[in-house]
């Protein structure tokens, strides 16, 4: 399914909107605010979304992203490395404490519609931004956790480019599912840290 949404939106259909013409910080940006704008619960915006270069948060501290480490959830291979040079990071945060969205009631199924948010933020930007070669999407906590995954999809998932908002819920999950992933930063002797990604859960 995901190989297929991101078919349509690499140049068969993807809508009418489009950003701006600029480089792909300002591009990420109008896509954000874009995106964030058509997810509401009880009519208020679920989250809101900030891009930004590829940095990751701890101990309340921001860390540059330098490499990505990747396990697989489906393999037992070695941890594929990647340069997140020509990466672009989104962080959505619904106003609550670890950015939890702060009202209403935190069900999976409002989770599924977070979860689809950062689709189509990634699937936007490798439609807009020819450049950007992966996305990470840092998503709010779900119910039951205090910390939030991330999302992470490169331009190479897709073989060929479906609207995310069409998917129903369990349509979402089973396309984001396998592309989500539990984080850890890694220091680097250069400088920067490696973003480590382990299967979610």
């Amino acid at each position: 399914m995901l190989r297929e949404l991101l078919a349509v939106a690499l140049g068969v259909g993807g809508g009418a909107w489009a950003p701006g013409p600029g480089p792909p910080r300002q591009v990420a940006a109008e896509i954000a605010g874009h995106v964030a704008s058509g997810y509401r619960s009880d009519g208020r915006q679920l989250v809101s979304v900030v891009a930004g270069t590829p940095h990751v948060l701890e101990g309340g501290r921001s860390f540059r992203v330098r490499l990505v480490a990747l396990q697989k959830q489906t393999s037992a291979a070695p941890r594929a490395i990647y340069d997140a040079a020509h990466q672009q990071d989104f962080r959505l945060c619904g106003g609550g404490p670890h950015c939890s969205i702060a009202f209403g009631k935190p069900t999976v199924a409002r989770f599924r519609l977070v979860e689809r948010e950062a689709l189509e933020l990634a699937l936007d930007t490798f439609r807009f931004s020819p450049s950007i070669e992966s996305v990470v999407v840092y998503l709010p906590a779900p119910p039951g956790r205090v910390v939030g995954p991330a999302l992470y999809l490169r331009r190479s998932d897709a073989s060929d480019g479906g609207d995310p908002r069409t998917l129903g819920p369990a349509a979402a999950d089973k396309a984001v599912l396998p592309h989500l992933y539990d984080y850890a930063a890694s220091g680097l002797p250069e400088g920067g840290v490696a973003l480590i990604l382990s299967p979610y859960g």
